[in-house]
């Protein structure tokens, strides 16, 4: 529920010397628009809800144009940090709900573990004074698997060891003991009777991440989809139970990307979040592309061998909408952790699937979004979020993105697996060779450049003094760059594939962990730990 009150008040501030008058229609509605009159030398900016009409004031102030009506087909537009808060200060939370505002997003989806008691009174406040709707994401695994007996309970592998010994981020369930599926009921029970906060209105609901579920003989039998629908049954009746007024998001995910043949608990749902990051990224949703020489959906999918990665997921989404009826949110992995804080060179891309995905009956986009290394990506933001709420809206690929589109567009994976790459920061060799670095010195600032080639140099020989280079140049700047995620990255490659001389246990123990999140939520406080843990490894170079 919007403060009609605060959102104005925030807005009439935003406006600074703009002289604007703000109003609310007499019948406000969740669909964002807002029209924009002139009368003399102001301004009236009439809402169809609150924060409607601070839109209006950024679309004014941002000159997208001057009087008229404004409207977007899209219901939901958000960012998500995917996995982890952690990586953030509070101050950068704010700038990032704030950039959030300007760019007219409405949905900050918010992770309830890493980072979350740290940051969820500044998630709330900001984005509250901005009317930003909070979708609440909920891994399953950790609120309802917290009485697993790791021995008994958690999914294994084919060797049958368990994937995990911690309850982690990727820990899934495996059901072979009854026991398990009741002590996630009971669980359930708890969360939505004793734990649930009345004022969240919205909750996603999520597996684990990655694509570890459990290949024991009794769970083997089961499909992935089916695995997930043991605990998505038993949190669509603790819902029907306990709550009311609320909204049910799920996921849709790695190998999962298929509706099973019962459809009860997902017809409960209210709105899907679908994740779209094994796409082929040089080429636009829906359209044919070179197929890629391998994705996890092979592995479960027949017809994700033979189909056009960027194909298959269109024609998933379809059957979603068409199988289950229900709204989706499509999940674009924007600011995926691989970029390293570098652009993906694909905006044009991204733009060419709003039409595509929106004629499909899609009315939700969302990115992956971080505060940290996100200036490398506001230009990209701020072009998709233009076409959002206008279609015309016009966008020319620089010199750099140009080579980008050409160069990765048609390759053949399996002759070269540039063209799988989502990010140009991963320069392996075959493209290294032709890498336009006159026309990246014209288009990316001097420091972005200067990491990449350091990076790139590490990626070709990792060495002592080549990581030792990325970590002197990202640690002391972590306002510019995603540092703690970077360093981590940059030093446990180098233990592993070459091995540090001189590393304390402590220091051997930080760079064991799969999940950096992992490390910062066993070892608080985590920001600080990590930093001091890189920084010690760093001496050891």
């Amino acid at each position: 529920m919007q403060n009609t009150r605060k959102i104005l008040a925030f807005a009439k501030r935003e406006a600074g010397k703009l002289d604007v008058k703000l109003v609310v229609k007499a019948q406000p509605t969740d669909e964002d628009g807002y029209k924009i009159d002139r009368r003399g030398k102001q301004y009236v900016i009439t809402g169809n809800n609150a924060r409607s009409c601070l839109y209006g004031v950024y679309h004014l102030k941002n000159k997208l144009g001057r009087t008229g009506t404004f409207t977007t087909p899209w219901k939901v537009r958000g960012m998500y940090p995917c996995e982890t808060l952690s990586r953030h200060t509070p101050s950068q939370i704010a700038n990032f709900i704030d950039r959030m505002a300007k760019w007219r997003m409405n949905t900050f989806v918010c992770y309830t573990h890493y980072g979350y008691h740290e940051h969820i009174d500044t998630i709330k406040a900001e984005c509250a004074k901005r009317g930003i709707d909070i979708l609440y994401y909920h891994n399953t695994s950790f609120w309802f698997g917290r009485k697993w007996d790791p021995k008994m309970h958690f999914a294994v592998d084919e060797a049958g060891a368990p994937w995990t010994k911690a309850l982690r981020c990727e820990t899934r369930p495996c059901w072979s003991d009854p026991a398990a599926a009741r002590l996630a009921r009971r669980e359930i029970e708890y969360f939505f009777r004793n734990v649930l906060p009345a004022d969240h209105k919205k909750l996603l609901f999520s597996p684990a991440d990655g694509y570890k579920h459990c290949h024991c003989d009794y769970c083997r039998r089961l499909s992935p989809m089916e695995q997930w629908m043991v605990m998505h049954d038993a949190v669509a009746d603790g819902l029907r139970k306990h709550t009311r007024g609320r909204e049910f998001h799920s996921q849709v995910y790695v190998h999962r990307y298929r509706p099973p043949a019962e459809l009860r608990s997902l017809r409960q749902v209210d709105r899907f979040f679908f994740d779209t990051h094994q796409r082929f990224r040089w080429q636009v949703m829906g359209r044919p592309h070179p197929p890629l020489t391998f994705h996890r959906e092979m592995e479960v999918d027949w017809a994700a061998r033979t189909t056009a990665m960027n194909v298959y997921f269109m024609d998933r989404i379809k059957e979603w909408l068409d199988v289950v009826g229900k709204p989706i949110t499509v999940f674009e992995n924007l600011m995926v952790q691989g970029t390293f804080s570098c652009g993906q060179g694909n905006t044009s891309v991204l733009m060419g699937d709003l039409p595509v995905l929106h004629a499909a009956g899609v009315d939700g986009m969302l990115y992956e979004a971080f505060e940290t290394s996100i200036e490398s990506f506001a230009d990209e933001f701020e072009h998709l979020s233009r076409a959002m709420w206008n279609a015309r809206h016009k966008y020319t690929p620089n010199k750099l993105e140009s080579w980008a589109l050409k160069r990765f567009s048609k390759a053949d994976p399996s002759v070269d697996p540039s063209s799988e790459i989502g990010a140009m920061a991963n320069l392996i060799p075959s493209v290294l060779k032709d890498y336009p670095w006159k026309a990246a010195a014209e288009e990316i600032e001097p420091i972005q450049l200067k990491f990449m080639k350091l990076f790139a140099a590490f990626n070709q020989n990792p060495s002592a003094a080549s990581a030792a280079k990325v970590v002197d140049l990202v640690m002391p700047r972590q306002d510019r760059f995603d540092s703690l995620w970077i360093g981590f990255w940059t030093l446990r490659r180098l233990f592993r594939e070459k091995g540090i001389p001189g590393l304390s246990a402590a220091d051997k123990k930080c760079l064991s962990y799969e999940k950096l999140w992992d490390f910062m939520e066993e070892n608080p406080p985590g920001r600080v730990t990590t930093q001091r843990r890189i920084m010690s490894i760093r001496k050891k170079l």
